[in-house]
Order: C-alpha cells, then structure tokens, then sequence
C-alpha cells in the first residue's frame, strides 16, 4: 500500500495519511456489479437534499469544467464554471 496526505477532513486543520492500494493484479479488477452499484450510490447522493454540499476550498481558479464550483479563499466567494467562464 502507498501512503498519500489527505488534507482537512470534516472541518478539522492539518492532514492525516491515507492508504492506497499500489500492488493491483488482474483479479482486483473492477466488476460490472461494482460499477452498477457506485452509479446507484451517485444517484442516491444526488438525490438526498439533506446532504451537506461540499465544495473545494482554493487560492487559484482552476481548470475550467462545465458546472464545477469552488470556493475561492482569497475573494471569499464561490465560483461555477460555463466551460468558459467564472461566474
């Protein structure tokens, strides 16, 4: 297993380590059931309004993606991308 920096978690300042998987084999693949089951879960997340929604926290603005949002932590404001644009 690797090992990765993980950065503030659930509020809480300073970053732990995280362990990664690094020795795949064949067998480790990912099944169709696999794949069925996490696009359920993305589905069910979308759908639950309780869930809080969480945003990256950034000093730069990032690549553009169309409907990726941020906070950016200098302007203190939050930002979506058109593809094109900030706004």
């Amino acid at each position: 297993m690797g090992r990765g920096l993980v950065g503030q978690v659930n509020g809480q300042k300073g970053g732990g380590l995280m362990e990664f998987k690094t020795n795949w084999a064949a067998a480790d693949a990912i099944t169709d059931s696999d794949l069925k089951r996490i696009e359920e879960n993305i589905l069910h997340i979308r759908e639950e309004a309780t869930l809080p929604l969480v945003l990256e926290v950034l000093s730069d603005y990032p690549a553009h993606a169309p409907g990726r949002i941020f906070y950016h932590s200098v302007d203190k404001r939050t930002y979506i991308s058109t593809g094109t644009a900030w706004v």
